[in-house]
């Protein structure tokens, strides 16, 4: 494939900044559907994204978009250990161990604040059409597709070890997402999470950082991990007949992160795909763990987790 030179690229508005092809530029390149190897001096490179200074265009208009509205934040809190220890250890005195909640406040890289609740729609109300992919998916797919056999290509043909080949697939907030995240420490509430009441307390505490314009409740994600959200739930329940927002505290939304949101999500892959009866179907899931000897992987994957993700990403 050849590389679009300069000049043939522009870009449309600031609300599609995906990169434009001239026509005679698309048709060169759907001439040359394949890599050029009669002459050393043209199939050397492969193609390329285009450089830094031909996306200022797109940046710019993100980040403009950006400064129109807050970035906003989310909150985040576990439960924190601390041991205590008496220099002189008697009936009254004795080892302690306290669990608090250690909580923080971390800035969105990428603004979400111009997103309100009522513009998401039911799923009954959104058009068929909505779910299939139309001309520009396909084509999407197809550009990133060419991508990753270039790099194949450059890895396995010693011919074009020495070729530009895209490294990154930017995406249309890449430049938001290099940034590192902005956090800030909201501090220990000292209060035990093993209880419900002192994580209605704990939960009270949090709410003072939940933005409230004009009597209406902004609400945010507060993450944790599969533990903390289930005493978040129980807390809710228990505050559910208040009479505000605040006193239901409905102005944090529990959200698990990290390797509980991986375990709440893994048992469904494995009921939907994994299943014995399959083995003999090539391609199946279960056909895989036998032909690459993944013996060991379970479709109960809490005592096989680890197993069971690399089974589950073949």
């Amino acid at each position: 494939m050849f590389e679009v030179p300069e000049e043939e690229v522009g870009y449309r508005s600031s609300e599609d900044s995906s990169p434009v092809i001239s026509e005679e530029s698309e048709r060169e390149t759907e001439s040359s559907q394949a890599l050029v190897s009669s002459s050393p001096t043209i199939s050397s490179s492969l193609q390329e994204l285009p450089s830094d200074r031909e996306t200022d265009v797109e940046i710019q208009s993100i980040e403009s978009k950006g400064d129109l509205s807050l970035p906003g934040y989310t909150i985040t809190w576990d439960n924190v250990g601390k041991m205590t220890k008496a220099c002189h250890q008697n009936t009254n005195r004795q080892n302690k161990m306290m669990l608090w909640a250690l909580s923080y406040c971390a800035e969105n890289r990428i603004p979400t604040t111009h997103i309100t609740a009522e513009e998401v729609l039911r799923a009954v109300d959104i058009p068929m059409k909505k779910f299939l992919p139309m001309k520009h998916d396909l084509q999407e797919v197809r550009n990133c597709m060419e991508i990753i056999v270039m790099r194949i290509i450059q890895q396995h043909v010693p011919y074009f070890a020495n070729s530009k080949v895209v490294k990154h697939i930017r995406h249309k907030y890449w430049r938001e997402s290099n940034k590192k995240s902005k956090v800030i420490s909201l501090g220990v509430c000292q209060e035990n999470p093993s209880t419900a009441a002192s994580t209605i307390m704990i939960l009270e505490n949090l709410h003072q950082y939940v933005p409230v314009h004009e009597d209406r409740t902004h609400e945010i994600l507060c993450f944790g991990d599969g533990l903390s959200c289930e005493r978040h739930n129980d807390a809710y329940l228990s505050r559910s007949n208040g009479e505000s927002v605040m006193d239901r505290l409905q102005g944090l939304q529990p959200q698990v992160q990290e390797f509980h949101k991986r375990m709440l999500l893994m048992p469904d892959i494995m009921n939907l795909f994994f299943h014995g009866s399959s083995a003999a179907e090539k391609g199946t899931l279960f056909h895989l763990k036998n032909v690459l000897r993944h013996r060991s992987a379970k479709k109960d994957v809490g005592k096989t987790f680890n197993l069971a993700a690399d089974t589950s990403s073949l």
